[in-house]
């Protein structure tokens, strides 16, 4: 693909023209937020795919040595995790989960392309999981920071899209990314990688991979109780 510094250069590109372009008209916070929003756009369903792609073709072997694809994919999520986490530092420090989140991500990414050199199948799966809700994620949000542009359209997507995004995210989050992680576990922390990877690391890659799962499920629980609480008010609004 582009290579990590090439990688790198694409994101900071890309988030300059949406920054300075694509979203001049909205206001600071949202306009920073969009413009992460348009390079996360560019990473997750094209990661997904490759990654999909990738477990398609190849025999499924969780300690095996990374191909030139999954290099190659590694390399690009590495270069977004670094830029969207500069974006957090600089412009939204106060979003401490994402700044953790994007630092374990880059780690795991990091060790296994630059380090271990083996298991990138099992970030494959993972990454098809977490990134497969991005591009209707990333519209949500989108839609919410054009409120005070466009009110009625943005309104409008925001609605249509809630629901569905909601439902293909705990899904995936809540059902398929813990029966992926009990299997990557039973395999890794039962020693079955141990002659080509330390056990220190995939121990930690798992106690991460667990993490993430519990922070996404809870903020998805957060979500679907403003949901029903918002249509309640709703409803008793219409009654009275």
């Amino acid at each position: 693909m582009f290579g990590l510094a090439g990688a790198v250069a694409f994101f900071i590109t890309q988030y300059s023209l949406a920054y300075f372009i694509l979203f001049r008209k909205y206001r600071k916070p949202e306009r920073w937020e969009a413009a992460s929003c348009t390079i996360s756009m560019a990473h997750g369903p094209l990661v997904t795919v490759l990654a999909a792609y990738d477990i398609a073709v190849s025999k499924w072997q969780l300690d095996a040595p990374n191909t030139g694809l999954e290099r190659a994919v590694m390399e690009y999520s590495i270069a977004y995790f670094m830029v969207d986490l500069f974006h957090y530092l600089l412009f939204v420090p106060g979003k401490l989960l994402f700044v953790a989140h994007h630092l374990a991500t880059a780690f795991v990414m990091a060790s296994c392309r630059f380090y271990a050199g083996h298991g990138a199948q099992a970030l494959m799966a993972l990454l098809c999981v977490a990134e497969i809700t991005s591009a209707c994620q990333n519209t949500w949000s989108l839609s919410m920071f054009a409120m005070h542009v466009e009110p009625t359209r943005a309104r409008r997507i925001h609605e249509a899209v809630c629901v569905p995004f909601y439902v293909l995210y705990s899904v995936a989050r809540g059902i398929v990314a813990p029966l992926l992680a009990w299997r990557l576990s039973c395999f890794y922390l039962g020693g079955r990688a141990d002659g080509v990877m330390p056990r220190w690391l995939v121990q930690c890659w798992m106690g991460i991979v667990v993490l993430a799962i519990l922070a996404s499920v809870l903020w998805v629980v957060d979500l679907w109780v403003e949901f029903f609480r918002a249509c309640r008010k709703k409803n008793s609004v219409k009654v009275c």
